[in-house]
Formats: structure tokens, sequence, C-alpha cells
């Protein structure tokens, strides 16, 4: 994954570049299959969007939201567990992200502390961004 500015004017993003080598893989066609049933339904606040997709001869470029807070996974083991009021305001917005997900016909079947990410990186008030549908 790599860091990326669209424009000048645009804020910033994640580039996520897949080699078209692994393009027939079922992961890679899981994936985008359901980005873009997320950003054809108007996507959700706690999912990370996809923006856009171009490709190129060699590859496919996924431009997706930059999330910054982190893994919630390095969050557990660096700060240990949230509070109980905390825990169930971050478990509301992964049981809305699903219900959306599953509203839209995906299945997310990887979903881990190391799939959920942090808006930002005070955990007490970042939101939840589920990532991660199936393409390494």
């Amino acid at each position: 994954m790599l860091l990326s500015t669209v424009s000048r004017i645009s804020p910033k993003v994640a580039l996520k570049k897949i080699s078209r080598r692994y393009t027939n893989s079922s992961a890679f066609k899981t994936e985008t299959d359901a980005l873009l049933r997320i950003f054809d339904n108007g996507g959700h606040p706690n999912i990370s969007g996809l923006r856009d997709m171009y490709e190129d001869h060699n590859f496919y470029y996924l431009i997706l939201d930059l999330v910054t807070g982190g893994e919630m996974f390095e969050h557990l083991i660096h700060y240990g567990a949230y509070s109980e009021a905390d825990a169930a305001r971050l478990m509301y917005e992964v049981a809305s992200a699903l219900a959306f997900l599953h509203g839209v016909g995906v299945v997310h079947a990887d979903l881990k502390p190391e799939n959920l990410l942090l808006s930002t990186k005070n955990r007490m008030d970042g939101t939840i961004k589920m990532i991660d549908f199936g393409c390494a």
C-alpha cells in the first residue's frame, strides 16, 4: 500500500498496486467485486472506500480512502482492552458496516482486528474503517 495524492486539491489517499499476474485469482475478483458494490451503493462511513480504479499493461491501481489511525489489533496490543462503553461504540460501528455489506450482497470473509482500522491514532475518539475484502 502506498501513500499518494491524486491532485493538489484532493486529500491524501491510499494506492493499492496489484500486479496483473494475480488478477485471475479469486481473491482479487472477490475484493474488487466487493469494493465496486460498496462504491455503487454509496459507501458506508465505517468502510474504507474505493475512490477510483486505473490500470496499465502491468498493474491495477485501486485508489482507496487513507486511514491513518492504525489497526485495532495494534491498539489492543499497545494499550490493552477498551472500556465497555468504547468497545460497545466500536462494535456498533462494525455491526453497522456488516449490515450494509450484507444488504448489498457482500460477505467479509476475513473479519479480524487487523482488518479494522481506526480513523485516528486517538483510540478514544476514532471510528472504525473496515478494510480487506479478500485481496492481499
